[in-house]
């Protein structure tokens, strides 16, 4: 029997602008599940936003039981959260629909910059996903969140002590940025990898949601080794970064 291999993605969906799965979508097309948390009308930062509230659980579950269905093998990815009580329902998702799964990525979108945008109850249940990962991208400020360990301490330190603790997981911290160079760090199997790419200056929303999905297409649809996997998504974040467009990209020169 063929099997398909999908990535069944939950994270926001905002109407108005670049962020979650709205960043997703165009990179993994008909190879993406989408499974939404809350939808929004703009990004966080914008005047008047507004979250609506959708049946997250009858959502997952019913993706789910149509994958199943219809023979696809999964990567679950996990992104950005509603709220902590959307953490128990991935978690019993995950135990109940296991034998569909080949991996899963949690990203712990919890802040940026030194800055949390998230409930706390949200960061202490963060750890009970994670015992489920395969694989998690966090930021420095999301690094530093789940290991108590400032990144001024050292950033190698900080994932070895997360690798420890959830010792099935593979690490990639992205975006760290020094001078005209953006770094991404990869533990893999305990052997530690660093990219390197130009950084163009200025921030810009969306690049982890973009980076998640390119590493998914790249590593898990077209078999690429996680290190090339990194470092091609490195790259196109780089050019990304001039565009401020997914839909400007050459994407076809990468993927």
């Amino acid at each position: 029997m063929n099997h398909t291999s999908k990535i069944l993605a939950i994270s926001s969906f905002p109407t108005i602008g670049d962020v979650g799965l709205k960043n997703m979508i165009p990179i993994l097309g008909s190879e993406i599940i989408p499974v939404p948390t809350l939808i929004l009308n703009g990004l966080g930062n914008m005047q008047d936003v507004q979250r609506y509230k959708v049946d997250f659980e009858s959502i997952l579950f019913g993706s789910f039981k149509m994958a199943v269905q219809e023979n696809y093998r999964l990567i679950v990815y996990v992104g950005y959260l509603d709220c902590a009580d959307q953490i128990p329902i991935i978690t019993r998702a995950l135990k109940v629909y296991k034998e569909s799964i080949i991996s899963v990525l949690i990203d712990p979108v919890c802040g940026d910059h030194g800055k949390i945008y998230v409930s706390q109850d949200i960061i202490d249940q963060m750890p009970n996903l994670l015992e489920f990962a395969d694989w998690t991208i966090p930021n420095l400020t999301e690094l530093e969140q789940l290991t108590g360990i400032p990144f001024s301490k050292g950033i190698e330190k900080a994932m070895y002590v997360m690798a420890e603790r959830w010792n099935r997981i593979n690490i990639i911290v992205t975006g760290i940025v020094e001078g005209d160079i953006v770094s991404n760090y990869l533990l893999l199997n305990g052997e530690l990898f660093i990219t390197e790419h130009t950084y163009q200056n200025g921030e810009q929303s969306g690049t982890g949601d973009l980076f998640a999905a390119l590493f998914l297409y790249l590593h898990f649809l077209k078999n690429t080794s996680p290190l090339e996997a990194v470092n091609q998504s490195g790259e196109i974040i780089s050019e990304w970064m001039i565009m401020g467009k997914v839909e400007k990209l050459n994407l076809k020169r990468y993927l």
